[in-house]
């Protein structure tokens, strides 16, 4: 069983009811929530009831002891990245920290979003697992 931290598009995807022939994969794994993740994931929630789904889900991993918050030093390793990619920083700072996270516990991060992830992983290798969408 490997750790895994999952992005928060390939969460949303699987909200929607795509992508689920992954999710067995998932679970045959150690699965953790980045505290980016949950914060974009609770941002996105629109109405009561999502609000009120995501905040259950996000309890899950709460009571399981598998969130993941970034130090100092991952922050600062972030910073590092997105210094040596010389694009705007808000366009990739959370996945830079999601990847800095999950090279801490080292965890694969899944994601459908190979674009950012793969432009991090030039200057800052680490697991990846990019998801195809269909």
């Amino acid at each position: 069983m490997n750790k895994v931290l999952v992005d928060t598009c390939l969460y949303i995807e699987w909200f929607r009811g795509n992508l689920l022939e992954h999710s067995n994969e998932l679970l045959s794994n150690i699965p953790y929530l980045s505290s980016i993740v949950a914060t974009e994931l609770i941002a996105g929630a629109h109405s009561k009831i999502q609000k009120r789904e995501i905040s259950k889900f996000i309890s899950h991993y709460e009571e399981a002891d598998r969130i993941i918050s970034p130090s100092h030093n991952i922050c600062f390793q972030a910073g590092k990245c997105i210094e040596k990619l010389t694009i705007p920083s808000k366009n990739i700072l959370g996945d830079s920290l999601i990847a800095m996270s999950a090279k801490s516990i080292g965890a694969e991060v899944w994601t459908i979003n190979s674009k950012d992830f793969n432009l991090i992983k030039k200057v800052f290798p680490f697991k990846l697992k990019v998801i195809l969408a269909v």
